[in-house]
């Protein structure tokens, strides 16, 4: 198994703005207290090309990737490979939130391809709630996360990875072909085959640990730690 750790640094600031409410009783109108202290993150960073890529409400702080691709032993092999990959992600909160997304293209309804969710969980609690999209895995945490603390997220998946196709018909994503497969994550592969806030401005480091079938080479940027082959795995 490769361990791989690249380093990149940043973080990035979502403000929320919470507009009070005015109620009407009889004939005179009173003021009411302030809206909901928490609320969802927002959806999307605000891109105006890629409306759908980040997400708000919380900063991440440092990615955890521990990913298995197993190939079929028929050909196409690379064409058809399993990817199967635990995402930890530690975060701090931006605002109370009740509710958040993180960018991850999941598998739809008639598809060949995609990925898909088994378990997302948060810190010690049991298993969260969650729905995913075409691109959004949004997580309904209980209890409820504070502004200003870190937690911790976990998200279980698994599926053949599909490559994302751009409108000029570029490729990008987890990119297949008879020799294996690479990622193009810019501007919106990466939620091709991790979950993540898909924003360029939340800067983050990451550690990978990848498990490949012994005869292949896994590659990567940042320092290895090691490389074992054991069980017909490497």
């Amino acid at each position: 198994m490769d361990r791989m750790r690249r380093r990149m640094l940043g973080g990035a600031t979502v403000a929320l703005v919470v507009i009070a409410g005015i109620g009407v009783t009889g004939a005179a109108a009173a003021p009411k207290g302030p809206g909901p202290r928490y609320t969802a993150g927002a959806a999307g960073a605000g891109d105006p090309y890629f409306p759908n890529a980040g997400n708000g409400g919380y900063d991440v702080q440092h990615y955890d990737l521990a990913l298995k691709y197993t190939l079929p032993a028929a050909a196409p092999a690379p064409l058809e490979g399993q990817l199967a990959g635990v995402a930890t992600i530690d975060l701090v909160a931006t605002q109370d939130l009740d509710r958040f997304n993180l960018d991850l293209r999941t598998k739809q309804e008639g598809d060949a391809e995609g990925l898909t969710v088994s378990r997302v969980a948060i810190g010690n609690q049991k298993p969260a709630w969650f729905t995913d999209g075409v691109q959004e895995l949004v997580i309904s945490p209980r209890p409820k996360l504070h502004r200003g603390r870190t937690y911790t997220v976990e998200v279980d998946y698994r599926g053949i990875p599909a490559t994302v196709v751009d409108p000029d018909d570029s490729f990008e994503g987890w990119v297949k072909n008879q020799d294996g497969a690479f990622v193009v994550n810019e501007p919106q592969g990466a939620p091709g085959w991790f979950p993540v806030n898909d924003d360029m401005n939340d800067k983050a480091t990451y550690d990978f640990a990848i498990t490949v079938p012994e005869g292949n080479v896994a590659l990567g940027n940042g320092r290895l730690l090691s490389s074992v082959t054991d069980g017909g795995s490497r």
